[in-house]
């Protein structure tokens, strides 16, 4: 025995009176519910937990704190629209969900959503914890409040999240260093291109380069690895003069790795600088690279599965407050090689 009806027989009463017991509305007598209780635990009913959410018409809250996605063609818009897609089908389910944007370059836009966030009261939370010395502080108020939370993209270590979805971003790295080391000849210079303000409060990036400089470390190839760091995220003519600038400079350099989304602008100064003799490698197939890959100024890139990342976090949180699924504390996403031989059908 296992339905309403069931139930509602052998208890002689009717099937809304048993649904009332299930879901806890009342409107019963004590007597009865005792009846109706004791028949059910005989029989091991166990109530549908989506169907419990639906008859009690109970909602739902998850939030989501991302970086603002500055055009259709940012890394960032890829988890939004996973978010977008997931959010889509747990609505009718009784889920509402809520995103919250940062600027991905500012720690007081990113402290300042966090606490619009957290004072929407979520059931639980969706975070991109970008940037590390800020993270490791406002998610003291997640712990304390209790509410559980999935990170996306960067890897935190020291905080209390129920799951982490995205790339092992240090053998991302490694990967990128064997890439490399493929074609480059020996006694040559591969050069880290880094671009982004404060580099050293962001994990994932950082992880990259370790696992870059990793590989090299333990290559039979006499590679150099050098690193060059440019603030100049939205100037194009500021990052030709200082890439021309090393360029010249430092004759031995074959090989640009850039750990992050921004491959396009320095496929963009290869062309402006007449240097596209040299290998270019970096991270994230979206569509300004992906211009580059196709034309034959990028050589390789390495894909994240950011849409995923989005969609994933969503419906594991859905599956944690429904079904109390316990999940994995990593859920490592595959890294992919996109290359313009590929692309077109990935």
């Amino acid at each position: 025995m296992n339905r309403i009806k069931d139930i509602a027989k052998k208890a002689n009463v009717s099937a809304g009176t048993v649904d009332r017991v299930l879901h806890n509305r009342g409107g019963v007598s004590e007597k009865t519910r005792a009846k109706i209780l004791k028949i059910i635990e005989d029989s091991n009913y166990s109530v549908n937990p989506v169907a419990s959410i639906l008859a009690s018409k109970k909602k739902f809250s998850i939030a989501t704190l991302l970086p603002h996605p500055k055009t259709n063609t940012d890394f960032w818009d890829s988890p939004k629209q996973g978010v977008i897609n997931a959010s889509k089908e747990i609505k009718s389910l009784g889920f509402e969900v809520n995103n919250f944007e940062f600027d991905q370059f500012d720690a007081t836009s990113y402290i300042t959503a966090f606490h619009k966030m957290i004072n929407s009261e979520p059931n639980a939370v969706l975070l991109a914890p970008l940037l590390y010395k800020e993270t490791l502080e406002l998610v003291k108020h997640l712990d304390a409040k209790q509410i559980p939370y999935v990170t996306i993209n960067s890897e935190t270590e020291g905080i209390n999240n129920l799951s982490f979805i995205g790339q092992n971003s240090f053998k991302g790295g490694f990967l990128a260093g064997k890439l490399f080391n493929w074609v480059l000849p020996k006694k040559s210079e591969v050069l880290i291109v880094e671009i982004r303000k404060n580099i050293a409060n962001y994990t994932a990036i950082n992880n990259r380069i370790e696992g870059f400089k990793t590989f090299f470390n333990q290559s039979k190839k006499a590679i150099t690895v050098n690193r060059l760091s440019i603030k100049a995220i939205d100037n194009q003519e500021q990052l030709n003069l200082q890439l021309k600038k090393y360029l010249n400079k430092n004759p031995s350099v074959k090989g640009i790795f850039v750990p992050s989304s921004k491959v396009s602008m320095i496929a963009k100064s290869m062309i402006e600088i007449d240097r596209e003799d040299i290998e270019l490698g970096g991270f994230d197939s979206i569509s300004e690279n992906i211009k580059y890959l196709k034309n034959g100024i990028v050589d390789f890139l390495i894909s994240q599965k950011a849409q995923q990342q989005g969609y994933d976090g969503i419906k594991l949180l859905f599956n944690y407050l429904i079904h109390k699924k316990e999940p994995a504390k990593n859920y490592y996403l595959p890294i992919e090689i996109v290359l313009k031989e590929n692309v077109d059908f990935l």
